[in-house]
């Protein structure tokens, strides 16, 4: 058999410059944005502490950049006994909801709109052992189930000891919502806290390095006296460790850096995030003060603390952070000196961990984040949904380049707020 050297050579040449020519094209297409991906806007109806109805709309980013966004007698309701704590997929193809209270949590198809297909559901109560569990997606294939149960143990004079808090650990499996294998363990303690009272009553927003599980962990003081819990005074702050294989084998780290002490659990918003770098900074929050800590290497930098409430000069608490890159983030928080999370004074600050900066936006006041879950970092910007109670307010699309105070642009308006129905992300 012959061949022609000359025509293969050429053939060669051509195939080749075919496959640097789609290379280039495909390295091009993932530099760019995905306009035609949908953000989902979450709005709640009813009361913070009871059963509020949480409803969702799937825009363009076209929609949410311009024009009003508007939920009455529009919007898909999610199916939530209490508010319903959403995540999304990156590409904004799939909505994961637990219903916190029902015990199940749902997948569903978004087509934009008010269209959402469930396409998926598992009953999650049974494996772990409650209605109201918190969890976290991790990535695109898994999401992390988890619940702390306390027992009060006595002795044989029937003399209260201490309060022993066994941790619920499962996945989820975000593809077929399936649920895996539970682990439950006694969570360690330290015999002077347990002493005093002091016990884990709740962990969540875990995030996983090098092999490890993190979770935050809030602590409550029980008073054997009234048989109620008193104010807890945290000395430290403390994250839960559990192999990421198999959810088992726990130890506790810990710090005080700086008089960084207080909760690392959060409350509905992320809390910890790991940079480019691969560290982790993570929110612990108490009573005037919120400090950002950095975890590397399965331990607490003691080289590291942020403390955020110190650069805006007032007594300032959070229930989380969200990252968007090169060291910079934004914290939502409120003046404790005016109030509780549940009081009208909420703001956001752009945060720069690696200079430790802080600039407060300027955002309209009467704004209540208490139960804010999520916003979306997009094409180098992030994206919030901000509405003060009574008044419409608008998508903010802000521009972590800036360090001015006004350092966004203003979307679409969203509809106005009362006292029972507020806003709660953007996805």
């Amino acid at each position: 058999m012959s061949y022609n050297l000359l025509k293969l050579s050429a053939l060669a040449l051509i195939t080749a410059g075919l496959a640097i020519s789609c290379t280039k094209d495909d390295d091009n297409k993932k530099n760019e944005p995905e306009t035609d991906r949908l953000f989902h806007v979450a709005y709640a109806v009813g009361p913070a502490s009871g059963n509020a109805q949480t409803y969702l709309q799937g825009l363009s980013f076209d929609e949410i950049s311009s024009g009003t966004i508007s939920f009455e007698n529009r919007g898909f309701q999610v199916p939530a006994t209490r508010t319903a704590f959403i995540f999304s997929s990156s590409d904004g193809k799939y909505i994961y909801a637990l219903n916190y209270g029902g015990g199940s949590v749902h997948k569903y198809e978004a087509k934009g709109g008010q269209n959402y297909t469930l396409i998926g559901e598992a009953n999650v109560q049974p494996f772990i052992g409650t209605a109201n569990p918190r969890w976290t997606k991790l990535d695109e294939k898994t999401a992390l189930l988890h619940n702390v149960t306390t027992e009060k143990l006595y002795d044989e004079n029937n003399n209260y000891v201490r309060t022993k808090s066994t941790a619920w650990l499962t996945r989820v499996n975000l593809e077929d919502m399936t649920v895996g294998t539970v682990s439950n363990f006694e969570i360690p303690y330290d015999p002077a806290e347990a002493a005093q009272g002091i016990y884990v009553f709740r962990i969540d927003k875990p995030f996983v390095q090098n092999g490890k599980v993190y979770y935050g962990v809030g602590k409550q003081k029980y008073d054997p006296v009234t048989d109620g819990t008193v104010t807890m005074n945290y000395t430290n702050a403390v994250t839960l460790v559990v192999d990421e294989a198999t959810l088992d084998n726990p130890s506790l780290i810990s710090t005080n850096v700086g008089g960084a002490v207080g909760a690392t659990n959060g409350y509905r918003m992320p809390v910890a995030h790991a940079d480019e770098r691969g560290d982790v900074y993570q929110t612990t929050t108490s009573s005037g003060a919120i400090h950002l800590l950095k975890i590397s290497n399965g331990s607490y930098d003691e080289t590291y603390v942020f403390n955020i409430s110190e650069k805006l000069g007032i007594p300032a608490q959070t229930n989380g952070w969200f990252y968007v890159g090169n060291g910079i983030g934004y914290v939502p928080y409120f003046n404790s000196a005016l109030g509780g999370a549940d009081s009208y004074n909420w703001g956001v600050a752009r945060v720069d961990i690696y200079n430790k900066t802080v600039t407060k936006m300027e955002l309209p006041g009467n704004l209540w984040l208490q139960q804010y879950q999520y916003g979306v970092v997009y094409d180098g910007k992030f994206i919030m949904s901000l509405s003060p109670i009574g008044a419409e307010g608008n998508i903010y699309i802000f521009d972590p380049k800036s360090t001015s105070p006004t350092g966004y642009t203003k979307g679409a308006i969203i509809q106005s707020t009362g006292a029972e129905n507020y806003h709660i992300g953007v996805y």
